[in-house]
C-alpha cells in the first residue's frame, strides 16, 4: 500500500507539474494574442504580400530600354519620376548583369534627376566618392563604397544631355582607376 501511496504521490507530483508548464505556455500565448490584437493587420497583410504595381514594371521596363553598356559600366535611364526605392532597386538589377560592376541608374523629375549608383569593384570605384564627383558643380551625391544616391535640380538639368552625365561618370571612374593603379 506504501509504494502504491508513493507511486501515485510521483505522479501527482509530475502532473503538477506539467500543468504548472501548461499555464505558463497559456499566459505567453494569451500576452501574444493581445500583442496581435494590437497590431495593425492590414500592414501585416501587405507585409507579406509579394506585390509589383504596374507602374514598378513600367520603372524596369524603362530601365531596360534605355540599358547602355559602356565596358563594365551599366548606364540606364526612367525618363518618368519614379521612387527612390525603385531606383536603387533597378541599380541593383542592373548591376546583377554579368557584364556589369559599376551601374549607374538616373531617374527624371519634375524636379531634377535622381540617381542611383552601385559598385561591386570597392577597391578601384567607391560609389559615394564617384556620385560626388560625377556630379560635383551641377548637383549632390555621396553614399558608401557599393551604393550611392544623387540629385541634379532642375536648373541645373537642361545643361546636361544623356551623353555629358554618361562621360561625367566615365571620366570620375577613369580618375579613380588611375589613383587605386598607382
Amino acid at each position: 500500500l506504501q509504494k502504491t501511496t508513493d507511486k501515485l504521490s510521483e505522479d501527482l507530483t509530475k502532473q503538477k507539474e506539467k500543468l504548472e508548464s501548461i499555464k505558463k505556455e497559456l499566459e505567453a500565448l494569451s500576452e501574444e494574442r493581445k500583442t496581435l490584437e494590437k497590431a495593425d493587420k492590414d500592414k501585416i497583410r501587405q507585409m507579406y504580400k509579394d506585390v509589383m504595381e504596374m507602374d514598378d514594371l513600367k520603372a524596369y521596363a524603362a530601365a531596360i530600354d534605355t540599358i547602355h553598356i559602356y565596358e563594365n559600366i551599366g548606364f540606364s535611364q526612367i525618363p518618368f519620376d519614379c521612387p527612390d526605392a525603385m531606383i536603387a532597386i533597378i541599380s541593383d538589377f542592373i548591376l546583377a548583369l554579368d557584364v556589369v560592376e559599376v551601374s549607374i541608374v538616373y531617374a527624371t523629375r519634375s524636379d531634377g534627376i535622381k540617381f542611383s549608383v552601385r559598385s561591386e569593384i570597392t577597391d578601384f570605384v567607391d560609389a559615394g566618392k564617384l556620385t560626388r564627383q560625377a556630379l560635383e558643380g551641377v548637383g549632390s551625391g555621396g553614399g558608401h563604397k557599393t551604393m550611392a544616391g544623387g540629385f541634379i535640380p532642375k536648373e541645373n538639368q537642361s545643361k546636361l544631355t544623356d551623353t555629358m552625365l554618361e562621360e561625367r561618370f566615365i571620366e570620375a571612374i577613369e580618375e579613380q582607376m588611375k589613383s587605386t593603379s598607382v
